[in-house]
């Protein structure tokens, strides 16, 4: 199972955040979208007062980037209960055409 995180999905992607920073005004992850098509590279950045996710994800499409600002956005309003997680990893299936 070693290397699972670097192999595109067939169908659907696969997002992983990883937390690269934490102050009083915001939270940094690197972020991963993983789609059968290619591999993206970016970062998202949680706003701490207005829980506003922003992702930079150049040509990743569009579904797997809102993907992403969907699965910190919960992070965020868990944070009161739950530490920052360091690093997420879901898959979803692509949107249907």
């Amino acid at each position: 199972m070693a290397g699972l995180g670097k192999v595109r999905p067939h169908s659907g992607g696969r997002v992983t955040v990883k937390l690269t920073g934490k102050d009083e005004h915001r939270v940094t992850y690197e972020l991963s979208c993983l789609v059968a098509e290619a591999s993206h590279q970016g970062t998202a950045v949680v706003e701490l007062a207005t829980g506003v996710v922003s992702v930079d994800c150049e040509a990743a499409p569009d579904w797997i980037s809102a993907f992403a600002q969907v699965l910190l956005r919960g992070a965020w309003r868990t944070r009161e209960s739950t530490p920052w997680p360091r690093r997420l990893t879901r898959w979803r299936a692509a949107p249907q055409d």
